[in-house]
């Protein structure tokens, strides 16, 4: 464990990070790796577009349990009670300056046409992960990013 004490607000909440549409299996291990490590309480997917294994090493479905949501009106209904659901996306608020609900519920676009506009729509926040040069993250990137900075900064 590192020197960094995670928020004390946080401990009292959870949240659960999964991936809208996602195509590459390799960036669905990853992030499922990183919430197990930064602490989710679930790992999803929702309308999955790849094929293969994700590339798991750790194995961490046996911790994190992951989940797939046929369709986004499925993953919907599934949304715990009290939760807010947060779109990982651009041109929303910079995670620099947002506070992390107790109970939060982020989702992913995928990596080649980022979040539907129904899914968007049905987002409780936007925020956007700060860049300095306009790039894209890799989708695992951006949620590992999320994640530590709800456990660590906000």
């Amino acid at each position: 464990m590192s020197g960094l004490d995670p928020k004390h607000h946080m401990d009292r909440g959870y949240f659960w990070i999964g991936l809208w549409g996602g195509v590459v299996p390799d960036n669905l291990g990853t992030l499922l790796r990183h919430a197990h490590i930064l602490g989710a309480k679930q790992f999803f997917t929702v309308e999955a577009r790849y094929t293969g294994d994700p590339s798991d090493t750790g194995k961490s479905w046996k911790i994190v349990p992951a989940v797939h949501y046929e369709n986004i009106e499925d993953f919907y209904l599934h949304i715990p009670m009290g939760a807010t659901l947060i779109g990982i996306e651009r041109n929303g608020m910079p995670l620099s300056r947002f506070v992390h609900p107790e109970r939060a519920v982020y989702i992913l676009g995928a990596e080649d046409i980022g979040l539907t506009r129904q899914m968007r729509e049905l987002c409780d926040k936007i925020v956007t992960v700060d860049y300095v040069v306009n790039i894209p993250y890799n989708v695992a990137t951006c949620g590992t990013i999320v994640m530590w900075h709800r456990r660590f900064i906000a």
